[in-house]
């Protein structure tokens, strides 16, 4: 799902000049973080400490894994696609 939006969205297929130097398994989902972060700020989002929040978001939405989490407020406004395990989640 994220995936094949983000090759749509990275001119040339590249995410910029250091793709070459980082495992091509780390470049969407770094891009995605840097969009996500970008979306945060132009929305007003002030707080200094989220990046490693939209890391982590990103690389679960992109990996389609599921992420557990405390704060599952945030990842559901950015990463509406992924699914969230938090305390309030019925055991299995």
């Amino acid at each position: 799902m994220y995936s094949s939006t983000l090759q749509q969205m990275i001119p040339n297929g590249r995410a910029g000049p250091y793709v070459g130097s980082m495992p091509p398994q780390c470049a969407a989902p770094l891009f995605l973080a840097g969009k996500v972060f970008q979306r945060y700020r132009a929305h007003g989002g002030s707080r200094t400490g989220v990046l490693p929040d939209f890391f982590i978001g990103a690389h679960a939405a992109v990996a389609q894994l599921p992420l557990l989490t405390r704060d599952p407020s945030r990842y559901r406004s950015y990463f509406s696609g992924i699914t969230l395990i938090t305390p309030d989640t019925e055991s299995i």
